[in-house]
């Protein structure tokens, strides 16, 4: 998708529900102005684990990418990680989420449930 693409603005829709939930979360920004939207793009990697390494094709680029909605948690780790990929400095974490599009199953954790959601029964 285009970072630019004109449906990643909010819909008054999606802005009310989230006024509504600020509501009873924090109700005294429920009436704040919104100064800007922009939805956010998810992402996800084949296996649900996030890729930090070294591209194997461009030399001197690094990935850090596809937290696929469980990253938070490891947020006090990962600049650390993310360091010492780039620095080629071992750490124990490194080989949990290195490169490896050669290991694609033929459908994904994500995809399947896709299928599921979306099909007529």
């Amino acid at each position: 998708m285009d970072p630019d693409d004109p449906t990643r603005i909010a819909s008054q829709a999606q802005m009310d529900a989230a006024r509504e939930f600020l509501r009873d979360a924090i109700p005294d920004l429920a009436s704040a102005p919104i100064v800007y939207t922009r939805l956010c793009l998810y992402s996800d990697t084949w296996d649900g684990h996030p890729w930090i390494d070294r591209d194997p094709a461009r030399e001197g680029l690094t990935v850090a990418t596809g937290g696929s909605g469980h990253a938070f948690k490891f947020a006090p780790l990962l600049g650390g990680l993310i360091a010492d990929v780039v620095e080629d400095i071992p750490n124990a974490l490194r080989d949990k989420f290195r490169w490896r599009p050669d290991k694609r199953p033929r459908l994904s954790q994500e995809a399947a449930r896709h299928q599921i959601l979306t099909t007529d029964f």
